[in-house]
């Protein structure tokens, strides 16, 4: 059979296959950053502005990984923040696709260090998301602006291998899910920061893969406005929304009792609660694997809507609003 012959029409970008080579993804983002950056001690630089060439979907990962930062870390896409100078350090993580060579140059004439990284294109952009960010935060290490970024990059990598190893028994948990979410729009909840990291990177891949709606919070900061929204028309959101409830072992004892307040107070308003919990034992490793379970989620919700998870007619014409490459 030919290579050709053997493409699945209804998965022309090779979603599926990609996704089952996370692990390889990640390992070769965080080397190739590794590489390309030049170690320096904490403490070397002011501060570091990570720029990537999406808005949401690295972004929010890179926020929760570098959480425990050194220094002050700015995330930003494709510009280039404002107070950059020279005791600052710019790290651009980007697939080719996009020449940064403009901000790169507006960088080094401000006399900041800049560290650009190349790592190899994904199937689709949001597949881009966890090695751009897995590389940001390697980087961001060597520079001394997260001193563990090493471990980070290590316990991130193993928690991918983890959860391929028990591909098949997720796939079926994930699958069932999708059946019963059906053509309701999921509401995924996550704790903590990388809880609501993981239940963003969730609502992306539904609305990117599935071409459905979704919503994410993060519990507690949900306490502040989404459940406000709830206050309201629950005979209507009792039948178009499901909460799926994103648990981990690396939340705080607070974030984990936030979450379940939040689950027992969206039940009364949504069609049903789902449970899922990670199985990794740190707040990174769980990142991960919640954000790889999102990825398998949006792909057998595609397939069960018979659409292509890797095609994006709708927004493909309008990346022209992508905010300005220039400085």
């Amino acid at each position: 059979m030919s290579a050709a012959a053997a493409v699945d029409p209804l998965d022309v970008h090779g979603v599926a296959d990609a996704l089952a080579r996370r692990a390889d993804a990640l390992v070769a983002a965080a080397e190739r950053a590794a590489a390309e950056t030049p170690s320096h001690p904490v403490g070397a630089f002011r501060s570091a502005a990570v720029v990537v060439p999406d808005a949401v979907h690295a972004r929010s990962l890179i926020d929760a990984l570098a959480s425990g930062a050194a220094i002050p870390v700015v995330t930003a896409t494709r510009s280039l923040p404002t107070f950059v100078g020279a005791d600052d350090v710019v790290v651009v993580v980007r697939s080719g696709s996009w020449d940064a060579s403009g901000l790169i140059g507006t960088a080094s004439a401000r006399g900041a260090r800049v560290v650009d990284v190349v790592i190899e294109a994904a199937a689709t952009p949001l597949l881009e998301s966890l090695p751009t960010a897995l590389a940001a935060v390697a980087a961001l290490g060597r520079v001394g602006a997260v001193p563990d970024g090493a471990g980070i990059t290590v316990r991130a990598i193993e928690a991918a291998r983890t959860a391929l190893a028990a591909s098949a028994e997720r796939s079926a948990t994930l699958d069932t899910l999708v059946r019963r979410v059906g053509r309701t729009f999921p509401l995924v909840l996550g704790a903590g920061a990388f809880g609501g990291a993981a239940a963003a990177h969730w609502q992306a891949a539904v609305n990117v893969m599935a071409k459905a709606p979704a919503l994410a919070g993060e519990a507690p900061a949900v306490f502040h406005d989404q459940a406000a929204g709830f206050g309201q028309h629950g005979d209507v959101t009792r039948q178009v929304i499901t909460l799926v409830v994103l648990h981990h072992a690396g939340a705080t004892p607070a974030e984990a009792d936030a979450l379940d307040a939040a689950a027992e107070l969206y039940d009364e308003v949504v069609a049903s609660v789902h449970h899922l919990v990670s199985a990794a034992a740190d707040p990174v490793g769980a990142l991960v694997d919640l954000a790889m379970m999102g990825e398998e989620f949006g792909r057998l919700a595609a397939r069960s809507a018979s659409v292509d998870p890797g095609v994006t007619p709708i927004t493909d014409p309008l990346q022209r609003f992508d905010a300005s490459t220039g400085p």
